[in-house]
């Protein structure tokens, strides 16, 4: 509901949501918990309005995406970190995305050649850690601890999953308490051993527990600095540290817990004002061929700019943006789930088909830094922004491409076909 108006300010909007009983197998969350759903409706309502208004999709995006000052459906004023029409003019000049759309307008009108040429465009938003006062409820906390043999450890009860968390809590540390990533690790997480941080869940670990995790780590530098006269600068003088610090005991804990913004305020009863503190925003343009024989698409190239605050790990958060944005073109593509009797039917791998490193187009990733001031060195949410943006993409890559706007995904070669027929 709270990204279903889009990344653009209308001052007319109503958002309606229903909530329905299927009779299929409960779904989990899967890397976007709704948002790319309702971004994909609203994204393709833009395509509809530009073509009613006899105007290209992205003048109309220009007109009216997001910027400093703008408010959204639910009322929040966006105060600052707004990278949207960054996010959206890089991306287009980028990818030539206007020359291109001219080149392939030419391509389709001969008939002789074997294919239809498209590229399409989609832009978003992703609110960074949970709606509204979920945070306030989590009341999640983290921590680092000192042992007394000189050991720095991070606690925090996010789990690493692949996405590179652990790495990041290492270098957020680090950073914060002025010394090498490398003289830090990551305790379990297991709530017997270190504090509750709250799901790995809602693109909040890095803004969030990262934020947690900066707090405390600057609680450690300035005991550092008060009981020991300095932080220290060799692993030799951490241990001697360490046994000022701890004055006997097996280690020494330094735990934060969420505070909310001041500035951040909301109603839960009427769904109004700050649904998040910040917001993440990316732009993509997807470039693809369709063979008129069999309709199969082949996706060419993907150019994406993504705000995601600072990027503490330039190489991780491209790594996050490639692999979400692939499964955001699986889905696109690929993945349809068929039911019969209220059971899938298609729950294998052999047929139930996502994309592998063989289906993965050429990426150009372009990492725009708009810092929050909350967020951990000015860091946002990442993880399901990525995901959110490719589907709209491909079928406005597949309309230009053939003249058909289909609303559904995937935009499999069958679907293609019947829209052309």
């Amino acid at each position: 509901t709270l990204h279903a108006a889009g990344v653009y300010e209308c001052p007319n909007t109503r958002v309606r949501s229903k909530v329905v009983m299927t009779n299929t197998p409960p779904n989990g969350a899967f890397r976007g918990f709704g948002a790319p759903q309702t971004l994909f409706a609203v994204e393709l309502h833009w395509e509809k309005i530009a073509d009613a208004l006899g105007i290209d999709s992205l003048t109309l995006r220009r007109k009216n995406i997001f910027k400093l000052g703008s408010t959204t459906a639910t009322g929040q004023n966006l105060i600052e970190s707004v990278g949207a029409e960054e996010c959206l003019e890089k991306t287009v000049k980028r990818s030539k995305y206007e020359a291109k759309r001219k080149q392939y307008d030419r391509w389709n009108a001969n008939p002789r050649n074997s294919t239809w040429k498209g590229i399409g465009l989609s832009v978003c938003h992703h609110g960074a850690g949970f709606t509204g006062s979920g945070e306030v409820y989590l009341a999640s906390r983290a921590g680092v601890a000192l042992t007394k043999t000189g050991e720095l450890i991070v606690l925090a009860a996010s789990t690493e999953i692949g996405q590179g968390t652990n790495t990041m809590f290492t270098q957020i540390a680090g950073d914060a308490l002025g010394v090498p990533a490398s003289w830090l690790s990551v305790e379990t997480p297991d709530t017997h051993k270190v504090p509750d941080s709250g799901p790995t869940v809602a693109s909040r670990t890095c803004m969030i527990v990262g934020g947690l995790v900066n707090r405390a780590a600057h609680d450690l530098k300035r005991a550092f600095e008060n009981e020991y006269g300095r932080v220290p600068l060799t692993p030799s003088d951490l241990k001697k540290a360490a046994a000022v610090l701890c004055q006997g005991t097996p280690a020494r804990r330094f735990e934060v817990q969420f505070e909310k913004p001041a500035e951040v305020v909301w109603d839960d009863a009427t769904y109004r004002g700050d649904a998040y503190g910040v917001y993440s925003y990316a732009a993509i343009v997807v470039d693809l061929e369709i063979d008129k024989l069999t309709c199969e698409v082949r996706v060419n190239n993907v150019t994406t700019a993504q705000d995601i605050g600072k990027a503490l790990n330039p190489l991780l958060a491209e790594g996050q943006i490639i692999g979400g944005s692939t499964q955001g073109l699986g889905w696109a593509l690929l993945e349809e789930p068929l039911y019969k009797d209220g059971a899938m039917i298609n729950a294998q791998l052999t047929n139930y088909v996502i994309p592998t490193a063989l289906d993965t187009p050429p990426f150009e990733v372009i990492l725009v830094e708009k810092p929050y001031s909350r967020g951990p060195f000015g860091a946002k949410g990442l993880g399901e922004l990525p995901m959110d943006i490719p589907g709209p993409a491909v079928a406005a890559a597949v309309k230009h491409a053939t003249g058909r706007l289909i609303p559904t995904l995937p935009q499999t070669p069958e679907r293609i076909a019947r829209a052309r027929t």
